[in-house]
Parts: structure tokens; C-alpha cells; sequence
């Protein structure tokens, strides 16, 4: 058994998506310097790429697509909305010198983000009271400190008037 066992399917990381996209950007920014580069480039059937189009476009496609990616890492529950960002700009690179490749990878890892199940369930672990950041209407009774009722004027436990909650008339 080798350390990277399993590491492709067994995890609760979209791997596939995440290497699939990285690699993708590489080509779709090498894609872009070319492009800017002013270098004539063939596409695999022949002639010159019909989809030659701004450098630039592909250099900030593929570097956004990096971006993603990593974020896919650290952000594993965004999947959906990371994969659909993925896929958009694979498009737009095809557009911006991409090298298919790169934009045909780009579109795989954003598809396989989208499909992306994790082995367990994603917790949402609502957060506690003490957590909340807005201060509680809850009052006290100054004497005896047991929780008041809402429009309490007399504590029920010890009988000690309390003055009316701010708001009321």
C-alpha cells in the first residue's frame, strides 16, 4: 500500500476535478502567451487554430481557472457553483487561446466538480446561541437572576419589580 492509494476515489475532495482544472489552466495560459506571442500555431487537423483569438483572454481564463481549482481544494461543499464558474470560463477560453486541450480539460474538471459526491455526508452544524453576534432580548431579574418572561413587570420567583422592556408602553 503506497501513500497515494485510493486518493482518487476515496476522499471527500473533488481530486479529479481539482487536477483536471489545474492542468487545463496550464495549457489555456501557455495557450494565451502563444497567442500573444504573435507565434503561428496548428491545430491537431491541420491549418491554423479557427479559434485563435485574444491572448489575453486565455492568461486571465486560466489563471481565474487556477484560482478555482484551489479553491475547489479548500472549499469542497462550493462544488456546484465553482464547477459552473469553471465551465463558463473553459468556454471563454476556447475563445482566448486555450489549445483545446486546455479548454477541453477545464470543461472535464468543471463537469466532474459538478457530479463531485463526498463519501460523507456534509454537516451543517447550526451555530450555538453564545456564537450569535446580535445581542438577545432575554431579561433577567436583577435579584434573583432567573429569566423573565416577555412584558414581565414582577419577578414570578422572588416578586421583585422589574422595570418595563424598552419599546413597550
Amino acid at each position: 500500500m503506497t501513500a497515494f492509494d485510493g486518493w482518487m476515489f476515496d476522499s471527500d475532495q473533488p481530486n479529479y476535478a481539482i487536477v483536471t482544472a489545474l492542468l487545463g489552466s496550464v495549457c489555456i495560459v501557455v495557450g494565451g502567451f502563444i497567442d500573444l506571442s504573435g507565434a503561428p500555431y496548428t491545430n491537431p487537423f491541420g491549418g491554423l487554430n479557427p479559434f485563435r483569438g485574444p491572448g489575453l483572454l486565455g492568461l486571465i481564463s486560466g489563471s481565474l481557472i487556477a484560482v478555482l481549482a484551489i479553491l475547489l481544494y479548500g472549499w469542497p461543499r462550493w462544488h456546484l457553483g465553482i464547477g459552473i464558474a469553471i465551465i463558463l470560463l473553459s468556454v471563454a477560453s476556447i475563445f482566448g487561446g486555450g489549445l483545446f486541450l486546455g479548454s477541453f480539460l477545464g470543461l472535464f474538471g468543471g463537469v466532474t466538480a459538478l457530479y463531485f459526491v463526498p463519501l460523507r455526508p456534509i454537516e451543517w452544524k447550526p451555530r450555538s446561541a453564545g456564537d450569535h453576534p446580535l445581542p438577545t432580548s432575554v431579561r433577567t431579574c436583577p435579584n434573583c437572576e432567573v429569566t423573565l418572561p416577555s412584558g414581565a413587570l414582577v419577578c414570578e420567583n422572588c416578586g421583585h419589580s422589574v422595570a418595563p422592556e424598552s419599546g413597550s408602553s
